[in-house]
């Protein structure tokens, strides 16, 4: 996950979104450990109940940098 964040800053991404299952509970706090948060829908994602979908904003990471 730290290559792909740091590729995606040199490409001047903002934000990285991912879709994990809800019961997936390694990989949700993996995530949430790696600072991902639960947020709604993105690109063509509509609410299920199945799909827990999350966003990093890599702002913050430039910030801190």
């Amino acid at each position: 996950m730290a290559e792909l964040e740091a590729l995606a800053a040199t490409r001047h991404v903002g934000r990285l979104y991912l879709e994990t299952g809800p019961l997936n509970i390694e990989a949700v706090r993996l995530y949430e450990t790696l600072g991902y948060r639960s947020c709604g829908p993105f690109a063509d994602y509509e609410e299920n109940p199945h799909s827990l979908l999350m966003m990093k904003d890599l702002k913050q990471r430039e910030a801190a940098l």
